[in-house]
């Protein structure tokens, strides 16, 4: 049975000031990153090395056990 919203714990919070969002899981922190913030998403992964496929999702090598963690305190948006 699906969980409801209100339901799911929501430890992944966007280190984005202002942005009020958090999610349930890391994966839907990135998409929600990707789609809202894509310059700081692309940002990120240029400064922990991740490459980005043609549709700017993060390539994951068979190697690498994960993609690094996003940083755990609040970052301005450039130009702010």
């Amino acid at each position: 049975m699906r969980r409801k919203a209100n339901e799911i714990e929501r430890p992944f919070k966007c280190p984005i000031p202002r942005c009020k969002k958090s999610y349930g899981s890391e994966g839907s922190l990135h998409q929600h990153l990707k789609k809202k913030h894509k310059r700081f998403f692309v940002k990120y992964c240029l400064q922990h090395k991740i490459s980005l496929d043609g549709q700017g999702n993060p390539i994951v090598e068979d190697n690498r056990e994960e993609v690094a963690p996003l940083p755990d305190k609040k970052i301005k948006p450039s130009g702010a």
